[in-house]
């Protein structure tokens, strides 16, 4: 019974995986009213932007309970009038200050995969303090956006998978074979 009862322990542990360690989903606006910034190009480490020299931003403070690949995605709900709704993402490490936008910046992205998309992937360690930036791509533009940030799990490999169960049977055969 022992063995039976450490079988189906091994077999829910094996179930459930990884949790999510951490997860937000925020929503806002870029108005006429909101701030404005010079944001960079959408590869850290080019420059700032020919385009966006005024753009409109909103920012979200955050830290991570556990390292690891989260996947960050931004999505325009609603357009302002004018607006293209052609929304950008600025990760930084650390604070952002709008007069300095390449200090600090880790990842940017313009359109994943399309006009009204943005996000990446990207690496963050446990306890430092990230500031996601949502903006705009170019000057005026003004809508609701939608954004979220989960941390991204990983599926166990297929060799791996079908190994556990076979250790599994095996378990599960030896317990048979000493009751009988």
């Amino acid at each position: 019974m022992k063995i039976r009862s450490l079988a189906v322990t091994a077999a829910a542990a094996l179930a459930v995986g990884s949790a999510y360690a951490d997860s937000f989903a925020f929503t806002g606006s870029l108005a006429s009213t909101s701030p404005t910034f010079d944001r960079p190009v959408a590869s850290p480490g080019v420059g700032l932007s020919d385009v966006g020299t005024e753009v409109y931003y909103d920012t979200f403070t955050f830290s991570v309970a556990s390292s690891g690949t989260y996947d960050f995605l931004s999505t325009v709900v609603k357009l302002g009038l004018g607006a293209a709704g052609n929304n950008f993402t600025a990760l930084y490490a650390g604070p952002f200050d709008p007069a300095s936008s390449l200090t600090n910046l880790v990842v940017a992205n313009d359109d994943d995969p399309t006009i009204g998309l943005s996000g990446f992937s990207t690496p963050l360690t446990a306890g430092l303090t990230y500031t996601f930036v949502t903006t705009s791509s170019t000057n005026g533009d003004t809508f609701r956006y939608s954004d979220t940030i989960n941390q991204a799990v990983a599926v166990p490999e297929t060799g791996r998978l079908a190994l556990m169960l076979a250790g599994l049977g095996v378990v599960g055969f030896v317990a048979r074979r000493r009751a009988a």
